[in-house]
């Protein structure tokens, strides 16, 4: 198997290993059997997993991406509701506008509307976050994931865990955000 190919079911196992520099322009192809995608990226990303749930509280978070400072943030739910940003829908993008974060429902790009998909589609899913994490730049500011399944969670991670910075937020992570934004305020 090719240096810049992934099994998935190897994936999780193998070292994030450079891609060699002749590799070719385009780097996504459609994969010759279901359980193979090529990747290479050009910049090292770093993904915060968040769990929907944490943001409990009102402006928590916005106060999360204030101190976490993500370009991106990648919607991996099936039901892409917005009322942990606030209770408008315009209103949650506006503040994503305001804070400079591109909000992308992959899910929805992807046509999937449920978590029992088979792996054709999950596969074909993959494979739109690899090519849009590879059409973006992150300028050292991490990506933001958003989930509300932890088995999906878990699909993803072992699909993205070799091939970026996967962490996991957690109460305590926003907790101390959240409190950082504040005292800044004061």
């Amino acid at each position: 198997m090719a240096d810049n190919v992934f099994s998935f079911t190897r994936a999780r196992k193998q070292p994030n290993s450079p891609l060699p520099s002749n590799a070719r322009e385009d780097r996504v192809k459609t994969p010759s059997s279901p359980e193979q995608l090529s990747f290479q990226f050009t910049d090292t990303h770093e993904i915060f997993i968040a769990h929907t749930p944490l943001f409990n509280k009102p402006n928590l978070f916005i106060d999360f991406l204030i101190g976490a400072q993500p370009q991106h943030v990648l919607d991996m739910r099936v039901a892409p509701r917005l009322d942990f940003i606030d209770e408008s829908r315009q209103r949650a993008f506006d503040i994503l506008k305001r804070e400079n974060v591109n909000y992308t429902d992959m899910l929805g790009r992807a046509g999937i509307n449920s978590y029992q998909e088979n792996s054709e589609s999950l596969q074909a899913l993959w494979l739109k976050v690899v090519q849009f994490l590879e059409n973006i730049s992150t300028a050292g500011h991490p990506i933001v994931a958003l989930f509300d399944n932890w088995d999906f969670v878990a699909r993803f991670s072992a699909i993205f865990t070799p091939l970026a910075g996967l962490h996991i937020v957690d109460k305590e992570y926003v907790k101390n955000l959240a409190e950082q934004h504040n005292q800044l305020q004061m």
